[in-house]
């Protein structure tokens, strides 16, 4: 399992890495194609596709790699397969909704009715997203991490290559730059549906193509081995598929509003340009986040089995060294790029993209506090305890609601990042608490040290360096306390062999 969980992780922090240096690169090509305005549109169209493609999700996703883990062989094939055409249904059930939408456009506000033409790309937008999202969770379920991997690289590249062709043809229309991220997601689809099958050896390598209901094919055949393939049971798993993911649905809407409400708020009090200069700034934390989140793919499957077999002290480490590696991790890129936020905004974007210098060092420190509340939120699933995490994240929402709609009105982009890190940072505090109580050893004082240093970096920012060199000096005085003065330590829990 340590190899595996080693070699899951490389995988995954190739793609990201990879997907990374094409979502830079994307956002470079967009905002120098664009104006402020234009470009959120785009933002906001595809705001939109992430957020019906998670109502459409169900919260499958997220509960789908404990269900696949958990699983023997045979369960896991009949999981998939049958959760899979459940999940495409509901995806198309949605587009056509937005369809429906479309012909109601008269109602919508004037902003809305003046983006009609990049709005018609949002139900195929919606399908291939609720798809994409679910296939990605299966393969890290099923530890077929290397498959996942050139799926996430496929649609890096072709994005950054139909964008490419836009910006060097001159092309200045949100539509046509929203349409190429559609083709791209959609490749990136095909890799999913090629690769995936062959992966796990779930289905015969013609099962994908021959049509959207390939499991009733499959049903005299599972019952030829006296496997219960009966109408009443492939209801019933998507059923308590859907039962156990409720929760973790809530959560990822709470989420959603912690993580993407305050660029709507944005567009309604300050206007699409200043709601475009804040998503492009978010890219750097969210590539911060996807980094950090790629190396802990292998963490959830990992943990579930640790608890399976009982081994909650393992368990316990386990969790310890994620959140170790992620809080020293995420300091100290953070504490980096606040260094050369400047630099970093101009070559990235342009000048234009500057007035975001102000929120970058909140949203940072945002990222790295929900990153760790993540590690914790995914041990209470794994300890079969989502609703947990479910009534936490309704406070994590709450607060960041409450805190953007009295901030950003006031203090503009900063208020909405600091509203982000007073959130993010009760939702660590809490879940870490509700861990505890599960009955996993989590002792206080391994994290202290830690989240000292970096609050005394940030002050010492903030009040006495002044200039990138100075700023990049703190970043390293960091690293070197926290290695010097044992508050990270990121030796593997060793872990006994399974059978």
């Amino acid at each position: 399992m340590k190899q595996r969980g080693l070699s899951g992780s490389v995988y995954s922090a190739g793609a990201v890495i990879y997907a990374t240096v094409a979502l830079l690169a994307v956002g470079k090509l967009l905002t120098n194609a664009l104006s402020p305005e234009a470009v959120g549109q785009v933002a906001l169209v595809l705001l939109a596709g992430e957020l019906l493609g998670l109502l459409g999700g169900l919260g499958l996703p997220a509960a789908l790699p404990k269900l696949l883990a958990a699983a023997d062989p045979d369960g896991q094939r009949t999981t998939l397969h049958r959760l899979f055409r459940f999940q495409g249904t509901l995806a198309l059930l949605i587009a056509l909704g937005c369809v429906a939408l479309l012909f109601l456009r008269s109602w919508w506000p004037a902003t809305l009715q003046g983006m009609m033409p990049v709005l018609l790309l949002l139900p195929l937008l919606v399908i291939v997203v609720t798809l994409r999202d679910f296939l990605l969770a299966a393969t890290a379920g099923c530890h077929a991490y290397k498959r996942r991997a050139q799926t996430i690289v496929v649609s890096a590249s072709l994005q950054v290559a139909f964008f490419a062709v836009l910006y060097f043809l001159g092309i200045e229309s949100p539509f046509l730059f929203v349409g190429a991220y559609v083709v791209a997601a959609v490749g990136g689809l095909g890799a999913a549906l090629g690769l995936f099958p062959r992966t796990l050896g779930l289905c015969d390598e013609t099962a994908f193509p021959t049509g959207w209901f390939f499991v009733r094919k499959n049903h005299r055949r599972d019952t030829h081995h006296g496997a219960s393939s009966t109408y009443a049971t492939e209801r019933e798993l998507p059923l308590s598929a859907l039962r156990f993911a409720a929760p973790l649905y809530v959560n990822n809407l709470m989420n959603f509003i912690f993580q993407r409400v305050d660029t709507l708020l944005i567009v309604a009090w300050l206007g699409l340009g200043s709601a475009a200069i804040y998503e492009m700034v978010k890219r750097l934390p969210n590539l911060l986040s996807r980094l950090l989140r790629a190396a802990l793919v292998p963490y959830l499957p990992s943990l579930s089995e640790l608890l399976r077999d009982k081994e909650s002290a393992q368990a316990g480490k386990l969790i310890q060294q994620t959140i170790l590696f992620a809080a020293f991790a995420g300091y100290a890129v953070t504490l980096l790029l606040i260094a050369l936020e400047e630099a970093l905004l101009t070559t990235l974007f342009n000048a234009d993209y500057l007035e975001g210098t102000a929120a970058l060092g909140p949203l940072l420190i945002a990222t790295c506090l929900a990153v760790q509340a993540g590690v914790m939120g995914q041990a209470l699933i794994a300890l079969d305890r989502p609703k947990v995490v479910m009534v936490i994240n309704f406070g994590l929402a709450a607060t960041s609601l409450l805190l953007n709609l009295l901030l950003v009105p006031r203090f503009g982009l900063v208020g909405a990042g600091w509203s982000a890190v007073a959130a993010a940072g009760f939702s660590l505090l809490m879940q870490r608490l509700a861990v505890s109580r599960a009955g996993i050893p989590l002792p206080f004082q391994s994290g202290v040290l830690i989240h000292v240093l970096f609050a005394a970096a940030v002050i010492i920012n903030h009040t006495v360096a002044s200039g990138m060199m100075a700023r990049m000096g703190g970043a390293v005085g960091f690293v070197a306390l926290c290695l010097a003065l044992g508050a990270v330590k990121l030796e593997t829990p060793r872990q006994e062999p399974t059978s």
